[in-house]
């Protein structure tokens, strides 16, 4: 009989968890992963203070966009500039959209979604143009 056999069988359980079993055989039975233990400490923080990074975490990601196309824009087509950033931007949110599933990416409000696409569409390479030149 293995050991997570016999902790299940002779002891509560409460979830995942032997509340039973001393720490150290827990941690052989369930070992955390750095994920689990990245997630609890971020569950842990004040919601302020998790708000707080999220902005600041923006803030940083909008000024490096801005000196990439800054830089790019001088050597590199808007229409290309444009491409490699939903490139990015679609594989950076994938694993988001994944998790989501089909049943979070539904709307009722098709219109609105579709003129922001075409107006982002088409703004974006426009914006772009003149670090082009």
């Amino acid at each position: 009989m293995s050991l997570a056999s016999f902790l299940r069988h002779h002891s509560l359980r409460l979830g995942r968890w032997d509340i039973s079993a001393p720490e150290s055989v827990l941690a052989l039975v369930n070992p955390p992963t750095l994920i689990s233990r990245l997630t609890g400490a971020w569950l842990l923080l004040p919601g302020n203070l998790r708000g707080i990074i999220w902005i600041s975490a923006g803030t940083v990601a909008l000024a490096l966009t801005d000196m990439l196309i800054k830089t790019l824009g001088q050597t590199i087509h808007p229409f290309e500039l444009s491409f490699f950033r939903y490139v990015v931007g679609i594989t950076l949110l994938a694993p988001i959209f994944w998790r989501m599933g089909p049943a979070g990416l539904k709307t009722q409000r098709w219109g609105l979604h579709l003129t922001v696409f075409f107006s982002r569409r088409s703004g974006r390479p426009a914006f772009l143009s003149p670090w082009s030149t």
